[in-house]
């Protein structure tokens, strides 16, 4: 097809619906000339369908998400498992990542040096666990656990020592074998919520736009949402102000709750925040929005605008008018006297002239 001999060719398959033939055959065509696959399905695909598709492991080439909207939550684990398949035009991050898990924060830990292959669990510590959790970029290390395989297979044992000293887990990991396999919890497990505010009066606010104008007396309602990762949990909003701070709670339904204010006061205006927190792989987690800006407008302000500004503008017409006129008086006076000037002289000509005749006949 025109690819270089040294590039790796990668095929990524997106579908919303089952074939209705043998896959198999031609996907171990395609696997055996040299081909990744990457399967992702949507809505309700066939699964087992898209892992005999897909590339082995099917943990890390193999992605269903519910609705296509959902796309975009896949996309830093699939970037990540790109890269580490060496793809065109990617540069590959830290080799460290977390596989078959539901979050790119939780799984099977896995380290790339000559290959990629999963760590031994041997000898492994909370601090081992920090590194790795800080190499992913996922916060803090919650939770170590192990999956044990059927036979022994070919894995990285960490050197504790050489990871107390700083260095990285790469730099740390030695060929071993072993049928314990290293699971990892790390603290960023969860998506960071969205924060929405809408006003029976005003419309609809996102988070982004940060400050949104609620007028005193109208109603709004505050809108928390987190992507689907999880069953469960709950919201908590968040209030703080210059002199209060209060804090709601609902459960999640549907990834989402709504908390309605009836009737906006002054003792509203301040900083929001939803909070979402779950109770998953034995411990809670939880992960914060953005803060959004609410104020709130007192009402006979627009009032008080509504009827000044046609006032205001009424008197800026009839002054203008006004002015025109008395300029329009100043120009015509001048021109109206020369007019009248010489309708005087025009009387007195023609007084003068009956006595001239008179004259003439007496000297006749």
């Amino acid at each position: 097809m025109g690819t270089r001999s040294d590039s790796q060719n990668i095929l990524i398959l997106i579908t919303d619906e089952e074939s209705g033939g043998d896959v198999s055959l031609h996907a171990q065509l395609l696997r055996d000339s040299g081909i990744e696959i990457y399967t992702i399905g949507v809505k309700n695909v066939n699964e087992t369908q898209l892992r005999t598709i897909a590339s082995d492991p099917d943990e890390i080439h193999m992605f269903s998400v519910i609705d296509s909207s959902f796309l975009l939550d896949i996309v830093a684990n699939l970037t990540i498992n790109l890269c580490n398949s060496l793809a065109v035009g990617l540069t590959c991050s830290e080799p460290v990542r977390l596989v078959g898990g539901a979050s790119r924060c939780a799984g099977t830990l896995e380290v790339k040096r000559s290959e990629w292959r999963p760590v031994s669990d041997l000898h492994w510590t909370m601090k081992e666990a920090a590194a790795a959790c800080r190499d992913l970029d996922c916060g803090s290390a919650v939770s170590t656990g192990r999956r044990n395989e059927a036979s022994d297979r070919s894995v990285w044992r960490i050197r504790s020592h050489c990871v107390h000293s700083g260095s990285a887990l790469r730099d740390c990991a030695v060929s071993s074998s072993s049928s314990s396999i290293m699971k990892l919890t790390c603290s960023d497990l969860l998506l960071q919520p969205i924060i929405s505010v809408s006003s029976t009066m005003d419309g609809v606010s996102e988070a982004q736009q940060q400050g949104f104008l609620v007028r005193q007396g109208s109603n709004f309602t505050i809108s928390c949402s987190v992507q689907p990762q999880y069953p469960g949990g709950s919201f908590q909003l968040t209030f703080t102000s210059s002199n209060t701070a209060h804090i709601y709670t609902q459960p999640a339904v549907n990834h989402s709750a709504d908390f309605l204010f009836p009737t906006a006061d002054p003792a509203h205006q301040g900083s929001y925040s939803c909070v979402y927190g779950v109770y998953v792989f034995s411990h809670n987690f939880s992960s914060e929005s953005r803060l959004l800006s609410l104020t709130v407008t007192d009402p006979t302000v627009h009032i008080i605008r509504l009827v000044v500004l046609p006032v205001t503008l009424l008197l800026f017409v009839a002054v203008v008018v006004f002015i025109r006129k008395a300029s329009r008086g100043q120009k015509s006076g001048p021109q109206e006297n020369i007019e009248l000037d010489s309708y005087n002289l025009g009387v007195s000509r023609a007084e003068g002239e009956p006595a001239e005749e008179e004259g003439a006949q007496g000297a006749e």
